[in-house]
């Protein structure tokens, strides 16, 4: 007997699909186009300087970031390149943490226990 119903994992794995690739590629999009790459740069740039990272190391790693998360973010929502796309925005994800920790670290318990 032939059912018909969506696989509960299929469709799991594709609203999870979407939703990701959704924010990422809008995080991606503000960044690009509504917020734009010298804002970003002034917003990020100051933070980094004071932990001596390099200006130039820092402007180029938004710029990746930034289109990245446009370009893996949509090919998820649009279901190309999958495995590809997640790789690259888990390696993107990994930097972010690692950059924004540096920043604030996450052991700081204001993050966790707002008083």
């Amino acid at each position: 007997m032939i059912t018909n119903y969506i696989d509960p994992v299929e469709f799991a794995s594709l609203i999870t699909r979407l939703i990701v690739g959704f924010l990422f590629c809008i995080q991606g999009y503000d960044k690009i186009f509504n917020v734009g790459k010298t804002e970003v740069n002034a917003a990020i740039l100051p933070s980094f300087q004071k932990i001596g990272l390099p200006d130039n190391f820092t402007k180029v790693f938004l710029f990746l970031t930034s289109w990245i998360e446009f370009i893996a973010g949509g090919f998820l929502i649009l279901g190309l390149y999958k495995y590809a796309c997640i790789y690259l925005l888990g390696i993107d994800l990994l930097f972010v943490v690692i950059g924004m920790g540096l920043l604030q670290p996450v052991l700081d318990l204001k993050h966790i226990f707002p008083r």
